[in-house]
């Protein structure tokens, strides 16, 4: 444990590891070289050697495939208490372990392809209750594979920021931790695969986070009732914090800062927290402004979204004067990033499509629950000019109806729409407005059939022809059309946030999602009362 490994082995040198082989009767604990490394183990030991900053003590994490000749091959070596940083796409191992694999739920090839795994997949209970990992940073031969799984409290950093991200894909994390080899708390077994890695923080690179709110330090917002040194309430007054406070005493400038949000019902909580850079920018901020005992001490921040431990953080923020641009964080090295496709006009995406049914070529995930499989089909038993046309699948997870549209710019209306309701066939049905569809007879459905399986999945299959309804499919060598999505439980009714649109041809399967913006809910309520107090006064007219 005191042989000083880098002054012995500046160069190339071939490594070992020894284990304890003294026997209990002795006083002196002697060592035994129990394996060597192959050249692969070699070349990652001389690294992490080059990168500690130990010069002896080198206890290490050895993990590879143990030959006959006590040779360890193919050996990742982490030098133990050492903080490594790493970057990867971050994945649902959920998806990773689906009979489809490399096919994610969502239809992307997470081997080939991982930075277009949808946000909205992670969030599906099965995926997002079921441990996260994280992609080598860079392919080899093409393809990349798991480096790590997450240990169980790396998961809850992970959910934090699922729930808290604006990305629709492309979750680039750089991890910060350890290697481990085992970890408290409820893991699924299968992840064990993969070596386990224990974060103290994830970033989430490439996603730049501004706000703006009541900054407090960490060392009064925890005092009993939040209830500051000098008196003030964080929780319901943080407006009488004074820079005095968060300034002048030590134990405020030693402890961290925080910046707040307003709670629905006019209380404040913790927004973000700062990391070691962040708080000495907060420092650098409140050294330079006056006067000393200002209260109402409002900052911007604008820093890179993070999650640690006791919550989310902003990653070497910048901290500014109310309203003013203090700059963006340096955004990370491109180099240490896994290369991402270059955003380009939609449609471009193309999407793995393969059908895990025999009788339809392509797939697709809607959502969680919702799938659509289908062949376009170019001839067939009804007359010409019904062709082209999609033979189709469409699957539904537990109970409830399901429903595709073919909308001309992925709106709800004007909209053609096949709908399938508990126990029976799918039916066509007109969207000409916010409301309950109707059924129409614009365009015909061939083939229709439901059927129930023991585990409660419902599939309706019909054929539809692409040169038919309100939104026929324009068909010249590919067939682009604009499709929409709903579910919801029971019958047909309101679907909520359980809806979506993409681009999608039907013959080769390149997409691109449409990003549709709910309904404000101040919007929603202000529309009530307009409409109430409408009837109210042009009632007795009519």
């Amino acid at each position: 444990a005191t042989f000083d490994l880098k002054a012995a082995c500046p160069g190339s040198c071939e490594f070992g590891i020894v284990v304890d082989a003294s026997s209990s009767r002795r006083r002196l604990t002697e060592y035994e070289l129990k394996y060597t490394l192959d050249v692969t183990g070699n070349d990652v030991a001389a690294a992490a050697v080059a990168a500690s900053s130990k010069k002896s003590g080198w206890l290490v994490d050895v993990r590879g495939t143990l030959e006959d000749d006590g040779v360890v091959s193919g050996a990742s070596v982490y030098v133990v208490g050492e903080t490594v940083e790493h970057v990867g796409v971050v994945l649902d191992m959920q998806c990773w372990w689906r009979p489809q694999h490399p096919i994610a739920l969502d239809g992307v090839d997470m081997v080939l392809n991982p930075s277009a795994h949808a946000v909205w997949c992670l969030k599906v209970p099965a995926c997002y209750n079921n441990g996260f990992g994280i992609m080598t940073t860079a392919p080899e031969n093409g393809r990349y594979d798991v480096a790590y799984s997450f240990a169980a409290k790396t998961n809850g950093l992970m959910q934090q920021l699922v729930d808290a991200t604006t990305k629709q894909d492309n979750v680039v994390v750089k991890a910060i931790g350890e290697p481990v080899d085992d970890a408290a708390g409820d893991v699924n077994e299968r992840n064990f695969e993969f070596p386990m890695f224990e974060a103290t923080m994830l970033v989430m690179e490439g996603e730049t986070i501004t706000h703006t709110g009541f900054l407090v330090d960490l060392f009064c917002w925890d005092k009993p009732g939040h209830r500051a040194i000098d008196g003030a309430i964080l929780d319901t007054e943080p407006e009488k914090h004074t820079l005095h406070c968060l300034r002048d005493i030590e134990k405020c400038r030693k402890n961290g800062y925080a910046v707040l949000k307003e709670l629905d019902d006019g209380s404040y909580d913790i927004a973000y927290r700062f990391d070691e850079a962040g708080n000495q920018k907060v420092l650098d901020w409140v050294d330079t402004t006056t006067p000393k005992e200002r209260n109402d001490v409002q900052v911007t921040v604008v820093g890179t979204l993070a999650a640690g431990e006791d919550g989310l953080y902003l990653a070497d923020a910048s901290v500014g004067d109310p309203g003013s641009n203090p700059g963006p964080a340096p955004m990370p090295n491109p180099g240490s990033m896994p290369v991402a496709p270059a955003p380009a006009p939609a449609p471009t995406v193309a999407m793995a499509c393969t059908s895990d049914d025999p009788a339809f070529e392509n797939q697709l995930a809607l959502s969680g629950n919702l799938a659509l499989y289908w062949t376009v089909e170019m001839s067939g038993e009804e007359d010409a000019e019904f062709y082209p046309a999609m033979r189709a699948r469409l699957v539904k997870t537990g109970s409830g109806y399901g429903a595709i549209g073919f909308s001309k710019d992925g709106l709800m209306y004007p909209a053609d729409a096949i709908i399938g309701q508990p126990g029976a066939t799918p039916e066509a049905y007109e969207n000409t407005g916010y409301e309950r569809p109707k059924k129409t007879d614009a365009f015909g459905l061939s083939d229709v059939a439901v059927t129930k399986a023991d585990d409660g999945t419902t599939a309706w299959d019909f054929t539809r022809t692409f040169d038919s309804g309100s939104v026929p499919i324009d068909v010249g060598g590919t067939a682009w059309g604009r499709l929409i999505w709903a579910e919801g439980s029971g019958g047909l009714g309101y679907h909520g946030s359980n809806r979506g649109a993409l681009s999608l041809d039907f013959t080769t399967c390149d997409s691109s999602v449409k990003k549709l913006r709910p309904v404000n809910s101040k919007a929603i309520k202000t529309h009530g009362i307009l409409m109430i107090a409408a009837w109210a006064y042009l009632s007795p007219f009519a």
